[in-house]
């Protein structure tokens, strides 16, 4: 992976968790800053939310192997 991918790769995941980032300070003020709605009716936006940290640990730790695994090439 060359330095230019991994670079746009970075950029990525940080849009990534900035979405991630504003989706749960979204979901914080409608649930716990008002009175009207039931909690359960945000039910699916934390499974949306799970769903998307999850991804965004996956490719985290998909891209700093990579990462390694060219370190150790150019290494030997």
């Amino acid at each position: 992976m060359s330095k230019r991918e991994v670079a746009h790769k970075i950029e990525e995941l940080q849009t990534k968790a900035k979405m991630t980032n504003s989706l749960q300070g979204a979901l914080y003020i409608s649930i716990f800053c008002q009175e009207i709605e039931e909690k359960s009716d945000f039910e699916w936006a934390f499974t949306l939310l799970g769903i998307m940290t999850n991804e965004l640990a996956e490719e985290l730790k998909e891209l700093a192997e990579c990462i390694f695994k060219d370190y150790k090439k150019k290494k030997t």
